[in-house]
């Protein structure tokens, strides 16, 4: 049984989205390509669903942490640039 592609890449889109500043676009892909590959696996039997799970868990987290980020640290950021 083949891996759906689309698992794998979310699955890495997922992981990259925590490795650089501002990944929040690579979050967006990793939940659009896991879904997109839940589909493809339930329609052709491919395997890989754990992989496009775990990229869709990795998006949402990173989503989530950076939402939280940006509440409690947001004021504290605007602060320091107004004040330079």
């Amino acid at each position: 049984m083949s891996r759906s592609r689309f698992a794998v890449f979310a699955l890495v889109a997922g992981i990259i989205s925590f490795l650089n500043l501002l990944g929040l676009e690579k979050a967006l892909l990793a939940i659009f390509m896991g879904v997109f590959a839940l589909k493809e696996v339930a329609a052709e039997g491919k395997g890989g669903k754990n992989f496009a799970i775990a990229g869709i868990v990795l998006g949402c987290v990173y989503i989530v942490t950076l939402t939280v980020i940006a509440i409690v640290k947001g004021p504290e950021i605007l602060n320091m640039i107004k004040g330079s």
